[in-house]
C-alpha cells in the first residue's frame, strides 16, 4: 500500500512538472502584456494600450489620489517603491 502512494505521489509531481512546463512554453511568443489598473492610475501616454504593452519597455503611470488626499506611499507588490514617485508619476 506505501508502494502504491510513492508512486501515485511521484506521477503527480510529473505530471505537475508537465503542467508548468507546458504553461511556460505557451506565452514564450507574447511580446506584449495585459495590465489591470487600479483606480486612480493610469498611463501618462494616452496612446499607450493598458491591455497591450511591450514587454521591458518602460511606462509611466499617474497616481490621481481622491480629492482632499495625498500620496505618501506606493507599494508594488510589497515593496516600498515610494523614492520613485515624482509629482504623483511613475517610471517602471
Amino acid at each position: 500500500m506505501l508502494k502504491n502512494k510513492k508512486i501515485f505521489a511521484l506521477i503527480g509531481v510529473i505530471l505537475i512538472m508537465l503542467f508548468m512546463l507546458v504553461g511556460c512554453s505557451c506565452g514564450c511568443d507574447d511580446k506584449t502584456v495585459k495590465l489591470d489598473l487600479p483606480e486612480g492610475v493610469s498611463l501618462v501616454d494616452e496612446e499607450l494600450d493598458a491591455d497591450k504593452l511591450n514587454i521591458n519597455s518602460d511606462v509611466e503611470f499617474l497616481i490621481t489620489a481622491p480629492e482632499g488626499k495625498e500620496l505618501d506611499k506606493l507599494f508594488i507588490n510589497n515593496e516600498d517603491k515610494t523614492s520613485i514617485v515624482s509629482n504623483n508619476k511613475f517610471t517602471i
